[in-house]
Formats: C-alpha cells, structure tokens, sequence
C-alpha cells in the first residue's frame, strides 16, 4: 500500500469510462481532465481486449485523462481491479495548462 497521498491517476484506457470508474469505486465519476503522458508508449495485450502502458522513448507519449481519486481508500479498489498484471507507479503528465504528479497503471511484460 502507498503512503503517497497522490490523487491524480492518470487513466488510459478503462479507467476512462465514468461507468467502469463508478463500478469499482462506488462513487460517483468527476469530469477526467484531458492529458498527455510523455515518453511512454500504450501497447496491445495478445489474447484480450485490452491494453498497457509502459516507458518508452522519450518522443513516445500516451494521450489519457487525469482523474482526480478522491479517497485514499478508492486505490485499494482501483489496485484490486487491475491486478497482478499492473502495477501503479509515479509519473508526470501534462494538461493544456502544467504538469501534474500522478499514478499510472504500468503494465508488468513477462519477457
């Protein structure tokens, strides 16, 4: 569990639609704020419907939303939802107006 009280996560896929979001939380979506992750490329996960994201070439970048996460206790729930194949770590991304701290779901590759 982390100790950051970080409450920006950066979604990319899923975690996009306010249903989803409403779904594993049980509480109600706020608006995303549109936003760009830098140097990270978003990648198809053979055998499923979904996709990943991991560091990339600093010219790369993934276009997503921040959502802002409320309650501490809600990351428990979205971590629980992606599950062993993610892992939530720190990265930086950028709105029409500055950067933000946030989290991102990284995908774990098993190469």
């Amino acid at each position: 569990m982390y100790v950051d009280r970080a409450k920006w996560l950066f979604c990319y896929g899923t975690l996009r639609d306010d249903a989803m979001y409403e779904r594993i939380t049980k509480a109600r979506a706020k608006p995303g704020v549109p936003a760009r992750l830098d140097g990270w490329r978003q990648l198809d996960i053979p055998g499923t419907t979904y996709t990943g994201v991991v560091p990339s070439r600093i010219s790369d970048q993934v276009d997503g939303e921040l959502r802002l996460v409320e309650v501490l206790g809600y990351w428990n729930l979205l971590d629980a939802y992606e599950g062993d194949e993610y892992e939530r770590v720190h990265c930086s991304v950028r709105t029409a107006t500055r950067r933000h701290p946030a989290f991102v779901y990284q995908y774990r590759r098993s190469e």
